[in-house]
């Protein structure tokens, strides 16, 4: 990111990108997320105060090990702020019902560079991740990559991180390792490939700052709100706003604003943390 700020705290509509994640993961298991925090950033460790617990990198592997012996648990990395909750949820669904050692969540791309590739074998199931440095040059490359989402069996898991290797491309312990340690995986396919992107620099985080604007006007009118100039309406994913309410062009919504039905706001209004009834108007 070039920057002195740790990239999980670098806004993304409207908070940290960290918090997107961690919002994500609550939803979708009802249960408070454990963050592996580097004990160098602080900072972030101080971000998800009453949001969630945290362990330093150093500890994390046996950190509340006995915690997670048993049961399904939901493996995310933190600079993927676009997993939707719903497809989290199916995720562990899926995990539960077939009781796999893993379920990996996979992703068809239109642009698969940067990504993992899923390997499957004649049955379909997932038999290994390949990183994309680690590819075999000349051989066409699977086109399911990975989202960076797991469903693990939490017994079978621990066991298996003892014998993650550094032999690849980056000298580096890689998690995807333990699909093929674990003797293959199940897979869910996500409709949205989006939900894959990962923010590592702050054209990537610009990338996600518009899906995820979008996304939150596109729910906003399907609930019965007109927005009549999408491309110049910003909206933070906290804000409520009302049936038959308008948004007209240069509107900006931050923070926890909400807005009764009928309302008409704009143009070129800036609100943040505004609480206002119905058929209100805000110029």
């Amino acid at each position: 990111m070039r920057s002195r700020t740790p990239k999980a705290l670098h806004p993304l509509a409207g908070r940290p990108l960290l918090l997107h994640v961690v919002a994500a993961a609550a939803a979708a298991t009802g249960t408070e997320p454990l963050v592996v925090v580097s004990p160098e950033h602080p900072e972030v460790a101080a971000a998800l105060d009453g949001v969630a617990s945290t362990a330093e990198q150093a500890q994390h592997e046996r950190h509340r090990a006995a915690q997670y012996a048993a049961g399904a648990v939901l493996v995310l990395s933190g600079d993927t702020p676009l997993l939707r909750p719903d497809t989290l949820a199916a995720l562990l669904g899926r995990q539960r019902e077939t009781a796999a050692a893993c379920v990996v969540l996979g992703v068809v791309p239109a642009d698969p560079r940067g990504l993992g590739r899923l390997v499957r074998d004649a049955a379909g199931g997932v038999v290994r991740i390949v990183e994309e440095r680690d590819l075999p040059p000349g051989e066409a490359a699977p086109a399911e990559c990975n989202a960076g989402a797991y469903a693990f069996d939490g017994a079978r898991l621990w066991p298996v991180l003892e014998r993650l290797g550094s032999d690849n491309a980056q000298g580096e312990l890689y998690l995807t390792d333990v699909v093929e340690l674990l003797g293959g995986a199940e897979a869910v396919v996500a409709a949205d490939p989006d939900e894959a992107l990962g923010v590592n620099d702050r054209c990537q985080l610009a990338t996600a700052e518009g899906v995820l604007r979008r996304r939150t006007l596109d729910a906003l009118m399907l609930a019965g709100v007109t927005v009549e100039d999408p491309a110049t309406t910003y909206v933070d994913p906290e804000v409520r706003v009302g049936r038959d309410s308008v948004l007209l062009p240069m509107t900006v919504l931050r923070g926890a604003t909400t807005l009764g039905e009928g309302c008409v706001v704009g143009p070129m209004a800036q609100l943040r943390d505004v609480r206002a009834g119905d058929r209100v108007r805000i110029g």
